[in-house]
């Protein structure tokens, strides 16, 4: 039954990346412009003057990452759970 859990993790962390994409960036070249900006050295975004935007978007692409498996994680703990 471990199985079970593990792949309706899978399938909930693939649904939310694929539908909350739009929720966090505009379009495709604003998911690169973050993570362009997320690589970039901090101290390169200050001499560019694109710091508080490199911050914002680095934000953005974190929480985008980091929600999804954080909620797989839930989906495979409670499926487990009650399995």
């Amino acid at each position: 039954m471990e199985i079970v859990a593990l792949i309706l993790a899978v399938v909930a962390v693939l649904l939310v990346w694929k539908y909350s994409f739009s929720l966090f960036f505009a379009d495709a070249k604003d998911f690169w412009e973050c993570i362009r900006l997320s690589c970039t050295p901090d101290l390169i975004s200050i001499l560019k003057g694109e710091y508080f935007e490199d911050v914002w978007k680095s934000l953005k692409l974190s929480l985008y990452v980091f929600v999804a498996p954080s909620l797989g994680f839930l989906t495979y703990s409670g499926v487990h759970h009650y399995l």
